[in-house]
């Protein structure tokens, strides 16, 4: 979304002057910066995945060390076809991936994939940037006021 246009022309505060476009290959005013989206790309996929507290619970507990399915139902309280259900969706976001052990071909091993947490620091990084530029733009705005 262009953070030029009706969104530009109206100000939360109505003295404040209204901004020119920046020219061609400018970068726009730091104010007018939109912070980086999480419904967009690989993150949001994560914090999809990572918005159910027992999923988290999961994803804390295969910090520690690889689980089978059943471990983790027992240690979390839940079903085994409830446990099962929230790990496919663990794995359909890649934090987690599972194996079958040569010894028992019937039972899955899940492991988490601390890698595809790179969407997710990736995207805090982002905001974290965003936030530093506008912190800033008004630390220079202040010190640029006229002292009263």
């Amino acid at each position: 979304m262009s953070t030029w246009g009706a969104g530009n022309a109206e100000r939360a505060h109505p003295a404040e002057p209204k901004r020119a476009r920046p020219a061609e290959g400018e970068a726009p005013h730091p104010a007018d910066a939109e912070p980086p989206d999480p419904a967009e790309g690989e993150a949001a996929l994560l914090f999809s995945a990572l918005a159910d507290p027992t999923r988290r619970q999961v994803v804390q507990l295969l910090g520690t060390r690889p689980w089978r399915a059943g471990e983790l139902a027992a240690a979390t309280g839940m079903s085994g076809p409830a446990m099962s259900r929230h790990l496919r969706v663990l794995l359909r976001a890649g934090l987690v991936a599972d194996e079958r052990p040569d010894s028992d071909a019937r039972a899955r091993v899940f492991r988490l994939r601390p890698q595809s947490l790179a969407a997710l620091h990736a995207w805090l990084d982002q905001l974290q940037a965003h936030w530093d530029e506008q912190l800033a733009a008004f630390k220079r705005h202040i010190d640029e006021r006229p002292q009263r």
